[in-house]
């Protein structure tokens, strides 16, 4: 095997570890504290993911990151996986439109990742299941959007160490075809 190839592989699954981290810590703390809505923290690796790597590595991390975060909700693992695909596709679609590098692009595709998730969580429970969504929590989802990318800054600087650290190639000055 090539050293780039067991590079990029450690540093895939590094991500995963800290997606896996990134769930223990949502689900600890905001389990706890009732009244403030949920982030969706576990959809920023995602984000990352699909802006600043290959299709291919994309999808085979959202799929992986479906079977961790399929372990920390009761949502159906089928929503959660046409969803999480669903959404990586339009950023990798959006990506490739136009892209922007810098800050304030990434927290707003974090933003719209959010908001793209929940509306295919409710079409495919619709689409999927025999007792769909009946009452969708609109307020607490678009909360969670507003919230989430507050977060997206400083986790995007641990992406890019935990990059630094595996020696991937850097995303900044990513050039689009």
């Amino acid at each position: 095997m090539s050293s780039d190839y067991i590079k990029s592989i450690s540093n895939f699954i590094l991500h995963l570890f800290f997606l896996l981290s990134l769930c223990s810590l949502e689900t600890t703390i905001f389990s706890s504290i009732g009244f403030i809505p949920h982030t969706d923290l576990w959809l920023v690796p995602i984000v990352y993911f699909s802006l600043h790597r290959e299709f291919n590595s994309s999808m085979l991390f959202c799929f992986f990151s479906c079977l961790i975060v399929g372990a920390f909700t009761a949502t159906p693992y089928s929503s959660i996986l046409l969803g999480c695909l669903l959404t990586s596709c339009l950023i990798y679609f959006i990506k490739n439109r136009s892209y922007v590098e810098g800050l304030p692009y990434f927290m707003f595709m974090a933003l719209g990742a959010v908001l793209f998730f929940y509306i295919s969580l409710l079409a495919s429970s619709w689409l999927l299941f025999e007792d769909p969504i009946a009452s969708p929590k609109v307020v607490k989802w678009v909360l969670s959007a507003l919230i989430t990318p507050l977060f997206a800054a400083p986790l995007r600087f641990i992406f890019w160490v935990l990059d630094t650290l595996t020696n991937t190639k850097q995303p900044f000055g990513f050039e689009v075809n």
